[in-house]
């Protein structure tokens, strides 16, 4: 049954996220493993999930945030469509044969892409548990941009796709691209044994 507060409340913070050029998609349920990118309107999912008594109010606010998205969409007052970026899993590989950058490790933890005005940094930190994370930085201008990548493993191979417009980090076990200018997280893959590039 829908909640008409919590449908209304999605609404205008739909609103809220277009008119600030930051949509995203309210995932409320289950999605391929590996997909980021929504496949009906370009954007960046956003999990919402809570306690079973805010499941209704969460499904209805996810209803009318996701109601206004497409009529965003439909409109053109939506121009955010990471779509084109997407790549294969053929596409990462030969992106490494086409346009491979470097490799960032503990012995080398910077690399310059200089063709996205882009800076990797490898830094160490503690979890609270006392494990040590990997920590990627993207740097450009000198200042942070967009999300860290957080992972356990080095090195890290680099390399650019879709005519430079994508990154790709590859580990031993697993290759995720970005996009290079916000890098939101398009695709993850991961790979076997017999998978390496």
């Amino acid at each position: 049954m829908l909640d008409k507060e919590s449908y209304k409340r999605g609404i205008r913070a739909a609103k809220k996220a277009i008119a600030a050029g930051t949509p995203f998609w309210i995932s409320t349920g289950e999605r391929a493993f590996g997909e980021f990118i929504h496949s009906e309107t370009g954007l960046p999912y956003l999990g919402l999930s809570g306690p079973p008594e805010l499941e209704n109010s969460n499904l209805s606010y996810a209803r009318g945030y996701n109601d206004e998205v497409l009529n965003g969409v439909k409109s053109g007052s939506i121009r955010v469509d990471f779509r084109p970026l997407l790549m294969t899993f053929n596409e990462v590989l030969a992106s490494f044969e086409a346009r491979y950058i470097g490799t960032i490790s503990d012995d080398s933890p910077r690399i310059e892409v200089s063709e996205a005005d882009l800076i990797l940094e490898l830094k160490k930190r503690k979890t609270r548990h006392s494990r040590e994370l990997t920590v990627v930085s993207f740097i450009r201008s000198g200042v942070e941009v967009g999300n860290n990548f957080e992972l356990y493993e080095t090195p890290i191979r680099v390399a650019l796709g879709r005519d430079g417009q994508v990154l790709v980090m590859k580990t031993k076990r697993s290759i995720l691209t970005r996009d290079v200018v916000t890098t939101q997280v398009l695709n993850f893959f991961l790979q076997g044994p017999g998978d390496d590039c």
